[in-house]
């Protein structure tokens, strides 16, 4: 993979592992202050994606460039 979309691609991880995190955050502050319930799949499924996104930035890591 080329640097620049490498690159790329590992910003785009990143913008999205805040967002979900961001999101849960929201999410969890906006139920609690209306007193509504927390809808627990919502969470495990955004929690799942933000695993998901981190494995994937550690092989970025570890993985060696052929350049």
């Amino acid at each position: 993979m080329p640097k620049a979309r490498k690159k790329s691609h590992k910003n785009y991880l990143w913008d999205s592992i805040y967002d979900l995190r961001t999101d849960i955050t929201n999410y969890v502050l906006t139920c609690k202050a209306k007193d509504k319930k927390i809808n627990v799949k919502k969470l495990d499924h955004k929690a799942d994606l933000i695993i998901k996104y981190s494995d994937k930035l550690r092989k970025f890591e570890t993985q060696p460039t052929l350049r």
